[in-house]
């Protein structure tokens, strides 16, 4: 037990009266991550930690919101939307938590906090179980968005410039420029605050889709007379649509770089880039969800662009083109941290840190970008991963780690919470996972 600055009492793993190295990576915090006394570098601002949050919540997903909601219905599927919403931000709010019981010094500078401490001391080989969760979720959306920002350019290709060379048409091309031109600079950069800059133009982009769906809604013109919309619907196919509003609110991989980033006062910083962070995309996933499927009606597209009229369609598949694209890095950040623990047992942290960390980003955007250019068909894979490794992360680890590490008083609310929480994942995950394999084989 230690004491903060407020005299309060947090749990601390220490040894010799220090705080304990974890074997293979000091404090679970990488040596590019920490300044040359040791510290951590000067945090961000808490805008920061909200743009960076906000888009990793804020991913091609967007675009099948309305279609989620006319599987639902709009008042069933705008309640479940608010409900996973708040779920989120429980299992962010413990995860804040978990960060707090093994930060050393919570009102200074140095912050271990990382999956990897905070796994280490709910369960020996824990880490090794949260590594693979979020390797798992951060893979298959790295894939699943070079494949999308190719397909979008391009048709973009073959719709705006008709007359152009094959090449230009050609998906492999758009995938290969974009990879090396944009994703990997900006997957070179170390800390996760300085993406904060490519996340502003994505949420530019994310703005335009806002607006371009609701002026559809008012003064565009369909081809054919929409059914009325439906107010709720029980019907059990309805239900597949729930894991595009559990990845709807998925940013919990990058809570705890937030976290560790933030110079001062960082638990109660957090839990304001949390709230302020999720209120915006719940709102902006309501507003297109509504109005897309207000407009279209139970006929809406699974990608919502697709409904909107023809002269807009190409500055809208540009808009989803940059907000793909700029979202890569910013989940390749957490895949790397996983990757890179595995490598420190293996290796030890000592291990020519600057040559591992190029390393490991080419070995990721050379692997995802490999998979997604031959290997275009992977819908139902990617689901299944997605559903298992999403509900994980997003409400069992985060019930799972708060109950081993804030163990008294026993009934607690929060506890209860948390092991509600955890429940209602491993809930989740089957039905969700039961779902798509109905889809796919029935």
């Amino acid at each position: 037990k230690v004491e903060d600055d407020n005299g309060s009492e947090l749990t601390a793993l220490v040894h010799n009266g220090a705080p304990e190295q974890l074997s293979g990576h000091p404090s679970g915090v990488c040596r590019r991550c920490r300044g040359p006394s040791g510290d951590a570098d000067e945090g961000p601002s808490a805008l920061s930690g909200v743009v960076n949050l906000t888009n990793t919540c804020l991913g091609a997903g967007l675009l099948a919101t309305p279609y989620a909601l006319a599987q639902l219905g709009l008042l069933l599927g705008i309640a479940l939307l608010i409900l996973f919403g708040v779920l989120a931000a429980l299992g962010l709010h413990l995860l804040s938590w978990c960060a707090l019981a093994v930060d050393d010094d919570p009102g200074g500078k140095k912050c271990d906090s990382s999956y990897y401490t905070v796994s280490n001391r709910v369960w020996h080989y824990g880490s090794y179980f949260v590594d693979a969760a979020v390797a798992l979720l951060c893979f298959g959306a790295m894939i699943s968005y070079l494949i999308i920002v190719s397909d979008l350019l391009a048709d973009l290709g073959r719709s705006v410039w008709g007359d152009c060379p094959q090449f230009f048409k050609d998906y492999r091309f758009w995938q290969a420029v974009v990879t090396v031109v944009v994703i990997l600079p900006l997957c070179c950069v170390k800390k996760l605050d300085t993406m904060r800059f490519a996340s502003l133009l994505a949420m530019v982009s994310v703005g335009y889709i806002v607006v371009l769906v609701v002026y559809f809604y008012f003064f565009g013109e369909l081809s054919y007379e929409p059914e009325p919309i439906k107010l709720a619907t029980f019907a059990p196919e309805a239900f597949a649509a729930l894991p595009v509003f559990v990845f709807a609110f998925t940013c919990h991989v990058n809570l705890f770089p937030i976290y560790r980033e933030m110079a001062h006062a960082r638990f109660r910083r957090t839990q304001v880039v949390v709230i302020i962070s999720l209120i915006i995309c719940a709102s902006i996933y309501i507003v297109v969800a509504s109005f897309g499927y207000a407009t279209a009606g139970p006929a809406v597209d699974s990608n919502i662009i697709n409904n909107c009229a023809p002269a807009t369609v190409g500055v809208a598949r540009l808009s989803t083109s940059f907000l793909v694209t700029f979202s890569y890095p910013i989940l390749l950040h957490p895949a790397r941290c996983s990757l890179d623990t595995v490598v420190c047992r293996l290796k030890g942290d000592s291990w020519y840190p600057r040559v591992r960390f190029y390393t490991e980003t080419l070995l990721l955007v050379g692997v995802t970008f490999f998979i997604a250019f031959f290997m275009r068909d992977l819908d139902f894979v990617l689901g299944v991963v997605g559903a298992t490794s999403g509900s994980m992360i997003s409400y069992v680890i985060p019930g799972w780690f708060y109950w081993v590490l804030w163990p008294a008083p026993h009934l607690h609310p929060r506890r209860l919470l948390a092991a509600a929480l955890a429940f209602f994942g491993i809930l989740l995950c089957v039905v969700c996972v039961t779902c798509l394999v109905l889809e796919e084989f029935f």
